[in-house]
C-alpha cells in the first residue's frame, strides 16, 4: 500500500540517525543525540514543499505566489526598465532612490492608477496601534479622486477592539473607508464566549 504524499519522507525523518555517526565529530554527534529524543516523540520538526495542495494556511491566500500572470507582467514590467535596481541599497533619503520608482509616483499622482495601502490595525511585536484615521485622512488629501484604497489586518484587533471585538474599523466608525478588511481567526475568539 502506498503511502500518502510526504508521509514517507516524514516517517524517514523520524528515524534514529546517531547510531549511524559513530566516526562524526563530537559535536554533530551531540547535535543528533537532540535531534533523536525529538524523533523518538516523533516530534521533528520537518521541512516540506507544497505540490498540488490548497493553501489554507499561508499568507498567500490570493494564491499570488503561483500565478503566472503576475510572474509573465513583473518580468515584462521589468524589461521596460533595463536600468531597475532590485534593492534599493539603502533608504531613499540617502542613495535608494531611483528613476523608477519616480516614475511610478507620477503615474499615481496623475490618476492613472489605483493606490493600495496596506495596514495592520495592530502591530503584534510592540502592540502599537495604527493611525487609521489619521491615514485615511491624509490619503484623502493627496488623491481626492479616491483612487488610493485601503486594505486593513485585523489580526490582532479582532475580537479585542471596538464593539463586540469588531475590530479598530469599526471601533473608528471607517467601514465606508476602507476597501478590504481582513479578519483571520483571531486567538482573542477563542477566549470570548
Amino acid at each position: 500500500m502506498a503511502l500518502p504524499i510526504g508521509l514517507d519522507k516524514w516517517i524517514r525523518a523520524q528515524e534514529p540517525r546517531l547510531p549511524k555517526m559513530r566516526d562524526a565529530p563530537v559535536f554533530y554527534r551531540n547535535l543528533e543525540e537532540t535531534l533523536d529524543a525529538r524523533r523518538a516523540e516523533n516530534n521533528l520538526i520537518t521541512l516540506r514543499t507544497r505540490k498540488d495542495s490548497y493553501d489554507f494556511f499561508s499568507n498567500d491566500f490570493l494564491s499570488l505566489e503561483a500565478s503566472g500572470m503576475l510572474r509573465e507582467a513583473f518580468f515584462e514590467e521589468l524589461a521596460l526598465y533595463p536600468g531597475f535596481k532590485l534593492g534599493s541599497t539603502g533608504s531613499r533619503l540617502l542613495d535608494g532612490n531611483n528613476d523608477y520608482i519616480e516614475t511610478i509616483e507620477h503615474e499615481i499622482a496623475k490618476g492613472e492608477r489605483c493606490v493600495i495601502i496596506s495596514v495592520e490595525t495592530v502591530y503584534s511585536m510592540d502592540g502599537d496601534i495604527c493611525s487609521l484615521k489619521e491615514m485615511v485622512e491624509i490619503a484623502k488629501s493627496f488623491f481626492p479622486r479616491g483612487n488610493a484604497q485601503f486594505i486593513v489586518d485585523e489580526a490582532h484587533s479582532t475580537g479585542v477592539i471596538g464593539e463586540k471585538g469588531r475590530g479598530l474599523v469599526s471601533h473608528l466608525g471607517l467601514e465606508n473607508e476602507i476597501a478590504i478588511r481582513l479578519h483571520t481567526f483571531s486567538k482573542a475568539l477563542v477566549f470570548r464566549r
